[in-house]
């Protein structure tokens, strides 16, 4: 069987009320014949459905939005000895996204909603969230991560 498959992954950002509002929606489909399952459009897990189950979200084609407003709330100071202090940002990052699948075998035609809060520090290496998939199948999630600038040394 001949099949296709397209991704598109799109991000604005805007400074917003002291902070910056980002807004990431990634779409993905396929087109053709029969697909086996490994090539279905796969959604779900902390990027594109946080509190839902990794790869639960899934259908020929599918779409997912995030909404994040990142804004510093303290400064730590960080003793360095006699060379000072070194001031840390602590960034509160409360997030809503939205996923959908269509055309597959768990595709409902239902939009899978999740609320957040991530916390980011230690100069936007670390990052806490603990997050809700407000829907159906949904539950919760937390999870400790290195920021993405980092993964290619890890």
């Amino acid at each position: 069987a001949t099949w296709g498959r397209g991704a598109l992954t799109v991000r604005a950002t805007h400074d917003l009320a002291g902070g910056t509002l980002s807004v990431d929606a990634l779409g993905a489909g396929n087109t053709g014949g029969s697909l086996p399952a490994q090539a279905l459009a796969l959604f779900g897990g902390p990027v594109t459905a946080p509190g839902y189950d990794t790869h639960a979200i899934r259908g020929r084609a599918g779409i997912s939005f995030r909404a994040e407003w990142r804004r510093e709330l303290a400064r730590v100071g960080v003793p360095l000895g006699r060379f000072g202090d070194a001031r840390m940002a602590i960034v509160a990052a409360p997030y809503v996204g939205f996923a959908k699948a269509a055309g597959g075998p768990s595709a409902d035609d239902t939009w899978h909603p999740s609320l957040g809060l991530g916390v980011i520090s230690l100069y936007d290496a670390l990052r806490l969230d603990v997050a809700r998939g407000t829907g159906a199948g949904g539950g919760w999630m937390l999870r400790l991560d290195f920021g993405r600038s980092f993964w290619p040394i890890l």
